[in-house]
């Protein structure tokens, strides 16, 4: 990852699209694994770079955290219990702990 773009507002957090967390939530194999690929690709990015900035971290930890933010969600079944009316997924990252 390129850390000198790190305040450009290239990796804002996109819109939630609901159709893509109930996707992960199908119980078809496939369309949950291309679900997964599109939120992991479409969230990597901001979710890296919230916790670069935010909680001031070096890149490899920034890494290793947003990796194991996404392991989170999978291991918990977190995206299983998502409920968009409640709050965007950006919200999930502003209040998860490392």
């Amino acid at each position: 990852m390129n850390d000198g773009r790190l305040n450009d507002g290239a990796d804002r957090f996109p819109v939630t699209r609901c159709t893509v967390i109930n996707a992960v939530k199908s119980e078809d194999p496939a369309e949950q694994a291309r679900a997964l690929d599109i939120l992991f690709s479409a969230y990597w990015k901001p979710v890296y770079k919230y916790v670069r900035l935010r909680w001031n971290r070096p890149a490899e930890d920034a890494q290793d955290l947003t990796q194991g933010f996404f392991a989170e969600l999978l291991e918990r079944e977190l995206l299983a219990k998502y409920d968009a009316a409640c709050a965007p997924i950006s919200a999930c990252a502003s209040t998860a702990s490392s």
